[in-house]
């Protein structure tokens, strides 16, 4: 049962994170270019996503948390993923199979989180 609690915060952290990517992209995309806007909206909603993962999804203590060096050697591949699924699969794919595609990251990006964060789980 806490996998399944724990899998559903870091879907709600999910949704959280997009919903906050996307209205800093909106708002800094109006201020400079796109290119520019979703590089800084990257890095910061990934900042964030590494502290929600710590302390909302995981519980892990701040001291026993991977670095962020390790969190963004993770999710690089997968952010890689995610930008050539928008910019450029989506214009060949149906959404069905970009859709899958994205949520097939999002499963694998959750088993590599818990990976880097075993070591620290209490359960």
């Amino acid at each position: 049962m806490k996998r399944f609690h724990r899998f559903g915060r870091y879907g709600l952290l999910g949704v959280f994170n997009t919903v906050l990517g996307y209205v800093l992209f909106v708002a800094l995309a109006t201020l400079m270019s796109q290119l520019l806007a979703s590089v800084i909206t990257e890095i910061l909603v990934q900042s964030f996503k590494y502290y929600g993962l710590g302390k909302f999804v995981f519980r892990a203590p701040q001291r026993t948390r991977p670095s962020p060096l390790a969190y963004l050697i993770s999710v690089l591949p997968g952010s890689l993923v995610l930008f050539l699924n928008v910019a450029i699969f989506s214009r060949f794919l149906p959404p069905a199979i970009t859709g899958a595609l994205g949520i097939l990251v999002s499963i694998i990006y959750y088993k590599i989180f818990k990976a880097l964060y075993r070591p620290r789980l209490n359960n």
